[in-house]
């Protein structure tokens, strides 16, 4: 990236960077297993966090983050880009005007899986997108802090 963007500053390693006190905010864009301990660290050190999803791969870690970053006035998002998809956003003000009635039921199809990665498996890397969009048309936090979610990955 230094060599495509030569205006950038570029560190090797995260120290520095949650070192320098300018740093106000960080995105976390790293294979899954790293969020965890890379998130808690930017936290401690002061800074907002924007962590790819999944935030974690296990509850524990997750409520975590939350609380580190609840108790110390921190912002703490998750990576849900596409409810900042202009087609999602359009639909979001045909709910929110009453253009489509009373929703009864929602459904999804994905028809393009993307990158097949190799650090989660498709249920951590795609239906996250959905709940957030979902829950985004409804205003509601269903399924999205992980507390909601654990009976279902229960099974």
């Amino acid at each position: 990236m230094a060599r495509r963007f030569p205006r950038i500053r570029s560190e090797r390693g995260t120290d520095r960077v949650l070192g320098d006190r300018e740093v106000s905010a960080v995105v976390i864009a790293t294979p899954t297993a790293t969020h965890f301990e890379i998130a808690r660290s930017a936290l401690r050190a002061g800074k907002h966090v924007l962590v790819e999803k999944p935030m974690t791969t296990r509850l524990d870690d997750a409520i975590n983050l939350m609380e580190i970053a609840s108790n110390s006035g921190l912002t703490l998002m998750v990576g849900h880009t596409f409810v900042y998809n202009q087609g999602i956003m359009a639909m979001k003000r045909m709910i929110d005007d009453g253009k489509v009635g009373r929703i009864y039921y929602l459904q999804s199809t994905r028809t393009h899986l993307g990158l097949i990665r190799q650090d989660v498996n498709v249920l951590w890397d795609l239906a996250p997108h959905d709940i957030a969009i979902f829950n985004h048309f409804l205003n509601s936090t269903a399924c999205m802090g992980v507390r909601n979610i654990w009976p279902l990955a229960q099974g």
